[in-house]
């Protein structure tokens, strides 16, 4: 069975209630600084029964940052 995930964040930022989807993962933090200022689309997609993830981009700071 195949699943239909969308990735987000700020960069590419959709409505989570207007586009199909079975599982969601969410951009939370980017470096040692940034908060991606959508990550509170998390409660949306868990709020829909979807399944979600989330994860951090490294960056140019390097992991040990």
């Amino acid at each position: 069975m195949a699943l239909n995930g969308v990735d987000i964040s700020s960069n590419n930022s959709v409505d989570v209630t207007k586009i199909p989807y079975d599982f969601c993962i969410v951009k939370a933090t980017q470096g040692t600084t940034y908060i991606n200022p959508d990550f509170y689309k998390i409660d949306t997609v868990l709020n829909r029964g979807k399944l979600a993830g989330c994860y951090h981009y490294v960056g140019g700071g390097g992991a040990a940052a």
